[in-house]
């Protein structure tokens, strides 16, 4: 590898990560199994031809991968989605200020 022993196990640790995330996605949400047979699809493509480092697909695939399982975010004990704007809104002046017209 280019990049050397270190970087080249990250590199794998993180195909195997995504491997693992897809099979998962696979097996449990059977209507979003198109992500990772996509993922695969361009993982073995680039196997077979070119670098694996040269495949952009390939990576934005396996960033979908990594980001697919993580668990939401929350602010103050809720989900993102459903906390209560009126609370953070005081950290931005110009939503106020259109608020109290």
């Amino acid at each position: 590898m280019a990049t050397g022993s270190l970087f080249g196990s990250i590199f794998a640790l993180l195909l195997l990560i995504a491997a693992y995330r897809g099979i998962k996605l696979i097996r449990r949400n059977v209507s979003m199994a198109w992500v990772p047979i996509l993922f695969f699809q361009y993982l073995i493509g680039a196997m077979f031809s070119g670098g694996l480092y040269d495949n952009a697909i390939m990576w934005g695939m396996m960033a979908i991968m990594l980001g697919v399982d993580m668990p939401p975010v929350r602010a103050m004990g809720t989900s993102v989605l459903h906390a209560d704007v009126t609370q953070s809104a005081a950290h931005f002046p110009l939503t106020v200020a259109l608020r109290n017209r």
